[in-house]
């Protein structure tokens, strides 16, 4: 039987026993359980509409309301309250930007790609090693310490593990560090060698030490993942609450386990120099115009996986 309005809101004023079942911070969705007054299962979900587009021209609330809560170099994250509560949003400020930081958040169509060593040595190394170092001035100041505003859970002689700017340090369920060497010659998944073994257990070890000490959690608690491509070419791992499943940085053609690579490289030390990668590009990243997409997929995906016709 349908219920009508009334029913509903005296479902509302008599909900007891409530119980959150779902709560996803990426797509802004929630569900909870309780009990009518008549002891009846309910079930309610929760979503935030979306923006509209309207409101981004009117910056006064910004500036009256919110605080800085992180910051290091061109990367500003505000808040609009010290003490979030439901109805805060989080802002990220990139500022100065690139060309680079408004493709990467654009919406835009993927395609696979397949690399070869061959392809790497030619096209993808070259392209590494021409970028401009302002680009990882930020990461600089990470390794060095020397970024006042980073939340730093562990400083090391070889890498430092900090908070990413994207987890707001409140909820566990979305958890969200970076394990970043100091070595800035070591870019990426392909520099990886045996003698890199120690350095990445050293990196888990820490990682389970910081978790434990801070939120009495451990290492089965979180995905420790490297991305090929990655976003900024100085080697570095992302570790993300297990609980964060929504979280699109860990998917196939992305993300790759710490745990594997590490096995891997116990199997074949130059493994990652003899090896073939697959991985995802969006249209608008720079490499995709050096490179071709794999013609095995006939299909190509926009941004949120659905298939593009």
């Amino acid at each position: 039987m349908m219920a009508d309005k009334d029913t509903i809101k005296e479902l509302f004023r008599g909900l007891k026993d409530i119980k959150v079942i779902n709560n996803d911070p990426l797509i802004k969705k929630a569900a909870i359980s309780g009990l009518s007054s008549k002891n009846e299962l309910a079930v309610i979900i929760f979503e935030k509409s979306a923006f509209h587009e309207s409101n981004f021209n009117q910056f006064d609330h910004l500036i009256d309301n919110h605080v800085m809560i992180q910051q290091n170099d061109i990367y500003h994250v505000l808040t609009s309250s010290s003490t979030p509560t439901p109805n805060d949003q989080k802002v990220t400020v990139i500022y100065p930007a690139t060309q680079k930081h408004l493709d990467k958040h654009s919406k835009s169509e993927v395609s696979l790609f397949r690399e070869t060593p061959e392809v790497f040595n030619t096209i993808v190394k070259p392209y590494i090693d021409g970028l401009p170092l302002k680009e990882t001035k930020w990461i600089s100041s990470l390794v060095s310490g020397e970024a006042e505003n980073e939340t730093y859970y562990y400083k090391g002689n070889s890498f430092v593990i900090a908070a990413d700017y994207k987890w707001d340090k409140q909820d566990l369920n979305t958890l969200y560090l970076q394990v970043v060497v100091k070595d800035l010659s070591l870019k990426c998944l392909r520099d990886l060698r045996s003698s890199h073994i120690l350095l990445l257990k050293s990196m888990r070890e820490e990682v389970g030490n910081v978790l434990k000490m801070n939120w009495d959690l451990d290492l089965s608690q979180v995905k420790l993942a490297v991305h090929y491509q990655p976003t900024y070419y100085v080697f570095h791992v992302h570790v993300v609450s297990v609980n964060y499943t929504s979280f699109p940085g860990l998917n196939v053609g992305q993300a790759h386990l710490l745990d594997d690579i590490i096995e891997m490289l116990s199997f074949s030390g130059d493994i990652f120099e003899k090896m073939t990668l697959t991985y995802h590009l969006s249209k608008l990243h720079a490499l995709y115009k050096l490179l071709k997409p794999d013609t095995a997929s006939l299909n190509t995906h926009d941004d949120s996986g659905k298939l593009q016709n």
